[in-house]
């Protein structure tokens, strides 16, 4: 984007305005205003080729509250990423 608002208004074009139910703490954000409602698309409609498991991993990366997103460890760990441990 070209400036803040312009960039959250292309975050939440993409992925919806987050609620207070999805993130309970971003009224509690250093200068946060609220943000006219946008609805979320369905995520397959962005990542139309991806399989499953990749939208599962990128659904939990994209998580706006920092409290309920994936962890690094856990994205490592996930059915989607080849590993020794699966």
């Amino acid at each position: 984007g070209t400036s803040d608002i312009d960039q959250l208004g292309k975050i939440f074009s993409a992925f919806g305005t987050p609620t207070a139910s999805q993130w309970p703490d971003m009224v509690y954000l250093p200068d946060y205003v609220e943000y006219q409602y946008v609805p979320a698309p369905p995520l397959r409609s962005l990542f139309p080729m991806v399989t499953d498991d990749a939208l599962d991993l990128l659904s939990k990366m994209f998580t706006y509250d920092p409290k309920a997103r994936i962890s690094v460890q856990q994205a490592l760990e996930h059915r989607y990423l080849p590993s020794a441990s699966h």
